[in-house]
């Protein structure tokens, strides 16, 4: 029987899974399929995936353990071979996953928006990636479609796909509750886009790429990055960004912290960044944790990620950076001259 939840029906694997024994999905497996469990998992039990399993969509341990307990917790047993349950994903597991999911999103339907996901091509000859589309409803209103096929000819086609992937979630996320890619929407006023390219272009797409550039040359970092919202150009170019979730936050954190190629802000260097209205509660008590990309009066990326919450961080790439070295205890060691360079560039934006 064909699978009928929003998030796992249609993909390949667990349509075989649902009707073929030998199409048992087993710890060990890769796949946007695998994704697609974990995401059940999470949902329905509140299991915990491993940061790395999740990023990889790959069937740890972590992923079977929740498997197994899933299936513990509701006696799924095939008892004409087995005494206990296993940390295999196969018919009976798929379809009650599949079950409790319809229940779910119904649930959903009647209090948010509902996401439907579909795997299309992402840019023109770039590889068959999970962008996707998505239905939303909000109760009575009207059923809107995004799709992030780009134009033919568009010029974002030869962007990176993988920046293209960031910027696809965040469009067809955003809903007046979630408003990732504000401008694209006329901040606020829920004007729909005509499609993907108008959407980039309204929200400055251009400017997230100038920083994605620079994020792209440190392996591994963008991947946190998981919704965009608004994007500007002053003295720099950057945005602001949500992280999946807590767990991916605390990652990204040790990311920065353990990485050369990063230092970490003492809080009076971090002033403007912060969210508190007062000195004693900006420097004392920070709202957001800086780092600094470790680069001496040349362009650098500068980030700040929130203390309290997976939204309102932030990076940008600054035109002078200001760091001599990064200090053993993994603070900034910061250049005075490349201080007074990263100023004049602030002060400018102070000019009548």
């Amino acid at each position: 029987m064909a699978l009928k939840s929003n998030l796992l029906s249609g993909d390949k694997r667990l349509e075989a899974c649902a009707v073929r024994d030998p199409a048992h999905i087993l710890p060990g497996s890769v796949g946007t399929h695998v994704a697609r469990i974990q995401i059940a998992v999470a949902i329905l039990d509140g299991a915990s995936i491993d940061s790395k399993e999740a990023k990889s969509h790959t069937y740890g341990p972590s992923t079977a353990g929740a498997v197994l307990a899933y299936k513990k917790k509701r006696k799924i047993i095939n008892w004409s071979y087995q005494q206990q349950a296993d940390n295999i994903v196969g018919k009976m597991t798929i379809a009650a996953l599949d079950a409790e999911m319809c229940i779910k999103e119904d649930s959903y339907t009647r209090l948010r928006w509902v996401p439907r996901y579909k795997y299309e091509n992402v840019g023109q000859g770039a590889k068959l990636r999970p962008a996707q589309v998505v239905s939303m409803t909000g109760g009575t209103s009207p059923v809107v479609t995004r799709s992030c096929r780009l134009r033919s000819g568009s010029s974002f086609a030869a962007w990176p796909p993988e920046l293209l992937e960031t910027l696809c979630r965040s469009y067809v996320t955003h809903s007046p509750k979630l408003t990732s890619l504000p401008e694209a929407f006329e901040w606020g006023s829920e004007v729909e886009p005509a499609d993907f390219d108008d959407a980039l272009t309204k929200a400055h797409a251009e400017f997230v790429k100038t920083v994605y550039d620079r994020v792209a040359l440190i392996r591994g970092l963008w991947p946190f990055v998981n919704l965009i919202f608004n994007a500007w150009k002053t003295d720099n170019e950057g945005f602001v960004f949500s992280v999946k979730d807590v767990a991916d936050r605390h990652s990204m954190r040790a990311f920065l912290d353990a990485s050369p190629r990063f230092c970490r802000d003492v809080p009076l260097m971090q002033f403007f960044h912060e969210g508190g209205e007062r000195w004693g509660s900006r420097v004392l008590v920070p709202t957001h944790q800086c780092w600094r990309e470790v680069v001496n009066g040349s362009p650098g990326l500068h980030i700040c990620i929130s203390n309290s919450s997976i939204f309102d961080s932030s990076m940008h790439v600054d035109p002078h950076q200001i760091i001599g070295s990064k200090k053993a205890d993994g603070t900034c060691d910061y250049s005075v001259t490349a201080i007074i360079k990263h100023g004049w560039d602030v002060k400018k934006l102070f000019k009548p």
